[in-house]
């Protein structure tokens, strides 16, 4: 009867340790108030948010408690073993005792123990991810709102010259409308703009326990650094590892550990089905496991040409604003024309800006698949 309920704990506690996996997100934080001003770096944003995120504590609280009790049941088991009587030897060996049930006991212990410290390392993966996306997510957001500061530029130009052009005859009453629409449409984007970067540093406040109205300048920039893979299947092959892949790792927990609780399910019918989706459920993770990493190698590689392409662009996007400002500094070209030759570089500063991203991410998902599992 211990032994069963030793077992129905386990299971348990691998299926918590999956829900975590599959399901982690940030909760509500203890809010800490920040200069102003102050400069922060991506790697101090996921420190920030290590030390303050409630669920990390906790589970750095659940891997100390199981490591006490682990701890206590072997020392149990040791002092179980001293007491086994051997008769042909007429003394105590360190011999289990037939009637003795502390050996499981510690072996039950040392599984829930590594149990904890898997939930933990994987809180703290889904922190890493979670700070990132928002730290880069603040950049392209503070990224649209100088876009759209020069789009209402330039709609607020086309509308005054509109206008002026209507009043000596040269543009219809309809062309200042349409003009005047377009302007207000900028209007409302430079306001959406605003907001989404508000929302977004509020994202990232959130998860690092800061006040909400701290506004750090970001210092770490997105890099493009190209990752270097010799060998697909080698990667596949370390992915597939579930030593290397918490979440291969539940799955083949959680069918290991039906294995032995089969027993205790009545009917017994009903338990061996139970192995079998248990054994279902760590093949179908397997599948999706090798084919995520099938397709996340796809994705970088799409973004490394995308990435060649978006580079291209830019330069000559550089080349045009240069050659416009001679044309506009010698009276040749309007300033309009020369706020199309800006907008044309921060449209591809932009796209170039979602790829680097992109590629980030990306690249962080291949070295640790399980993140694609989160949600």
């Amino acid at each position: 009867m211990r032994r069963r309920h030793v077992i129905i704990a386990l299971i348990t506690l691998a299926m918590v340790f999956c829900f975590a996996l599959t399901s982690f997100a940030a909760e509500d934080q203890q809010n800490q108030g920040s200069p102003a001003g102050v400069e922060l770096t991506l790697d101090d944003a996921i420190n920030s948010a290590l030390k303050n995120s409630f669920k990390i504590q906790q589970a750095k609280l659940d891997v100390d408690r199981a490591e006490k009790v682990r701890d206590a049941a072997w020392d149990n088991h040791r002092y179980m073993l001293s007491k086994t009587w051997v008769p042909t030897e007429q003394a105590f060996m360190s011999l289990p005792g037939t009637d003795d049930d502390s050996l499981f006991q510690a072996l039950a212990a040392d599984r829930a123990a590594f149990i904890q410290k898997k939930t933990y390392e994987i809180s703290q993966d889904a922190i890493n991810i979670q700070v990132t996306q928002s730290y880069y997510d603040i950049i392209k957001k503070q990224q649209n709102l100088d876009a759209a500061k020069l789009t209402l530029e330039i709609a607020e130009r086309a509308y005054n010259q509109a206008k002026i052009k209507n009043e000596v005859g040269m543009v219809t009453s309809t062309t200042v409308q349409a003009k005047k629409t377009e302007l207000e449409g900028a209007k409302s984007a430079l306001e959406f703009a605003r907001s989404d970067l508000e929302n977004a540093y509020r994202a990232l406040n959130k998860i690092m326990g800061k006040d909400n109205d701290f506004r750090p300048k970001l210092v770490t920039p997105v890099e493009f650094e190209k990752l270097e893979i010799p060998s697909l299947d080698a990667e596949i092959i370390r992915a597939m590892n579930p030593d290397q892949n918490p979440y291969l790792w539940s799955k083949k927990e959680g069918y290991e550990l039906q294995k032995y609780a089969w027993t205790y399910t009545q009917p017994e019918e009903a338990g061996k089905v139970d192995i079998d989706k248990a054994r279902l459920s760590y093949d179908e993770a397997r599948v999706e496991t090798r084919k995520k990493m099938k397709e996340l190698y796809d994705s970088l590689k799409t973004l490394e040409i995308s990435y060649e392409s978006a580079t291209q662009a830019l330069a000559t996007a550089e080349l045009g604003l240069k050659n416009a400002q001679a044309l506009y500094d010698s009276g040749m070209i309007t300033k309009d024309d020369l706020l199309n030759s800006q907008m044309a570089i921060v449209k591809a500063e932009g796209d170039l800006l979602n790829i680097k991203i992109n590629y980030n991410l990306c690249k962080l998902t291949f070295k640790k698949p399980w993140l694609s599992f989160l949600s």
